[in-house]
């Protein structure tokens, strides 16, 4: 796959990550919540949704993807942290109105501890590598070196009388001839 292809689903990959991520955790984050202010044990759901944003990061932060596919989201969720910082009241409102309802819980949580901060520093710190920007290099052809005599196929007699010998350098002998 050429070097603009790996960036196009980078690109791709990295817009539709950024909502599932932020709404499994704020999902995954609401039911656990919730279970531990009713005296439950940790919610299935909550723990498999939070679970899965963990997959989600994993796979955005892998080096075999372009790493547009971290620096799209981290750039989102870190400007979404700092406006946070700056005015929380003003963007949690819109934010809480933007999402429903029943995820507003896990919004504000992840908002108020600094979560969205942190998610964003590591998904940008996560594109910074020059290696993850390059493509990667095509390994050299294996050299198959010809061979100064044919092998007989299998049921046949190898032809007899004295060969004559090969002019020019010979190539050293291969410690793993072909057919033998």
């Amino acid at each position: 796959m050429n070097n603009a292809a790996r960036h196009v689903i980078g690109l791709v990959v990295g817009v539709l990550v950024l909502p599932a991520l932020v709404l499994s955790l704020c999902y995954g984050i609401m039911e656990v919540s919730r279970s531990y202010r009713e005296m439950a044990s940790a919610s299935p759901a909550g723990v498999v949704a939070v679970v899965a944003a963990g997959a989600l990061l994993g796979v955005v932060c892998g080096s075999r993807l372009s790493p547009l596919a971290s620096l799209l989201p981290g750039l989102a969720l870190l400007a979404y942290g700092v406006v946070w910082m700056i005015d929380p009241f003003v963007i949690s409102r819109y934010a809480l109105d933007a999402m429903p309802e029943t995820l507003g819980f896990g919004l504000l949580t992840m908002e108020g501890t600094g979560m969205f901060l942190v998610l964003g520093a590591a998904l940008l710190v996560a594109s910074v590598p020059p290696s993850r920007w390059r493509a990667m290099p095509k390994p050299p052809p294996v050299p198959y070196p010809q061979l100064p005599f044919s092998t007989p196929a299998q049921g046949q007699v190898p032809a007899q009388g004295p060969q004559p010998p090969a002019e020019g350098p010979q190539a050293p002998p291969l410690p793993y001839q072909p057919g033998t």
